[in-house]
């Protein structure tokens, strides 16, 4: 696995993430997904196409999310609080408006996060990481404090505190407010 992730295309491109994020939210508006919503929803559908989704445009919406459903609840094992997650993401499947959504609006959103998301963010390096955290908050920055469900320190101060800290790659921190 580790020499397969060598040859990986993935590269760490803020700038795609941003436009990617930005446009994707005017989709999900378009396609009636709430601001509550939008967050849960993309991540059930990032975790399935990371997992090998396949999906065609000549499949019942039912079908889709079925074949979405099944990667999710493969994720299941042993861990409590992992399936906790996972059952967590599979009910937004769930909900009235995402039922709604015909075939075409779910392959443009799959193939949307397949070409112009994923192949940008590299999520098996802190790079990744920060874009998967840009990415995300960017999403609850337009829900009502009461849904966010997280709090994320605001870059600035994160960075701040780091250059003052004089914290480099090597170091080791101890943050007891990092949440799950």
């Amino acid at each position: 696995e580790y020499y397969l992730s060598l040859f990986d295309k993935r590269n760490n491109d803020k700038l795609s993430v941003i436009e990617t994020t930005n446009s994707l939210n005017e989709d999900l508006h378009g396609f009636g997904i709430h601001e509550d919503q939008r967050s849960q929803f993309i991540g059930c559908l990032l975790v399935a196409l990371n997992n090998g989704l396949e999906y065609y445009n000549w499949l019942k919406p039912k079908e889709i999310i079925d074949r979405i459903k099944e990667k999710l609840e493969s994720k299941i094992d042993n861990d409590e609080n992992k399936k906790l997650k996972t059952e967590l993401l599979i009910k937004i499947l769930d909900k009235q408006n995402i039922k709604t959504l015909k075939t075409d609006g779910w392959v443009f959103l799959l193939n949307k996060l397949k070409t112009k998301l994923i192949p940008f963010i590299d999520s098996k390096t802190p790079q990744g990481e920060d874009l998967l955290n840009l990415f995300f908050t960017t999403f609850n920055k337009y829900v009502g404090k009461k849904d966010k469900n997280q709090a994320f320190t605001p870059t600035h101060i994160t960075e701040f505190m780091c250059e003052i800290s004089n914290i480099n790659p090597n170091s080791r921190v101890l943050d007891p407010t990092c949440g799950s």
